[in-house]
């Protein structure tokens, strides 16, 4: 707080600080013998400001379930599809390389990010990359990216309550319906509170999962007839169109990148927890890929659907789509705080 003194004519500093008031605690340099012991960790904010939490507010293990938010969840559904169109070993070579070049990449972002820690998302860095016209055309594809993203959220959210009610109202108003949700869990201005839908999130998506591959293990899938036998083919012949869509969805799986730079913006110490948390991530989202990939197209073989909840039995099928609502709602909200906090910040 700063008072003024009439007398000396100078302004006089208190350290105490006051409600509403933002202070920045640095530390100290000590120089001894010469040697300098310079602490170069990131300065700490402290926001103590009564109508707004301050902007860095996620710790490690915040971030690691902000990214599995932001990455796990729909684009898994394809991926049981894309074994079948690409066959069952290009299919997981494909996962796993892909998956690869994804955490490559985001450790790119990661390594920018030490380099120009002042931005706040990825158009940022586009900005500095390219000028202004670049920063332009990034805006354009970020917004467009998580614009749709959240409408697949929507869409699948209207097809999980149309099969649970029979169509009773019409996909239109469930897209509708979704649409609100999302907008309604957008409304916390911080990240940290898509870091806190991370545990419903995951447990949503791996128990739909679960559910499908035991009812497949137990039966077989859907329009499947009495005498079919499981026989997953190792590799399929697919025309250019068909693989490159059945890769598309592959890097659908893994496109949440886009997000993360923003999500640095909002870390404690980014430069120290976004490392391991971007390793717990990937690490975790392949193997999990996988697994729900090969275990079920080996299941339902040919009669594989895409989202591959519908390969398991109608009961079974809806069973799956209730417990994912969660995490179809978790995505929507995840893009869809991106891109209104990017419009927000522009």
């Amino acid at each position: 707080m700063t008072s003024y003194n009439k007398e000396a004519k100078e302004p006089v500093f208190s350290s105490t600080p006051r409600s509403g008031s933002i202070s920045i605690e640095t530390t100290n340099i000590g120089v001894t013998g010469g040697s300098h012991d310079v602490d170069d960790r990131t300065p700490q904010v402290v926001d103590n400001t009564t109508l707004a939490p301050g902007p860095r507010t996620m710790s490690r293990r915040d971030a690691v379930f902000v990214l599995l938010t932001n990455q796990v969840g729909l684009g898994v559904l394809s991926l049981p599809g894309v074994l079948k169109t690409l066959g069952l070993v290009p299919g997981t070579v494909a996962i796993i390389g892909l998956g690869c070049l994804s955490w490559f990449t985001a450790f790119e972002l990661k390594l920018f990010y030490d380099r120009h820690p002042h931005v706040l998302n990825i158009v940022d860095m586009a900005r500095i990359v390219g000028g202004r016209g670049f920063a332009c055309v990034a805006a354009f594809g970020m917004i467009l990216l998580v614009v749709m993203t959240a409408a697949s959220a929507s869409v699948t959210f209207s097809v999980a309550l149309s099969l649970l009610s029979d169509d009773a109202l019409g996909s239109t108003a469930f897209i509708g319906i979704g649409c609100i949700c999302c907008w309604f869990l957008c409304i916390p201005r911080t990240a940290r509170f898509v870091s806190q839908s991370g545990i419903p999130s995951c447990i949503s998506i791996l128990a739909a999962t679960i559910v499908v591959i035991a009812a497949l293990a137990a039966g077989r899938p859907v329009n499947a007839p009495a005498e079919w036998r499981r026989a997953p083919v190792w590799f399929a012949k697919p025309s250019f169109r068909d693989g490159l869509n059945a890769c598309l969805k592959i890097c659908y799986a893994f496109s949440g990148n886009v997000s993360f730079v923003s999500y640095m913006a909002e870390m404690t110490n980014p430069q120290r927890d976004f490392g391991a948390a971007l390793a717990w991530l990937e690490a975790s989202s392949i193997g999990f890929y996988v697994f729900v990939a090969v275990s079920i197209y080996c299941l339902a073989g040919e009669y594989t659907t895409s989202p591959a909840l519908g390969s398991a039995p109608r009961m079974l099928a809806q069973v799956a789509y209730g417990l994912v609502i969660p995490s179809v709602l978790s995505k929507g909200l995840a893009f869809g705080h991106t891109g209104i906090k990017f419009v927000y910040v522009e």
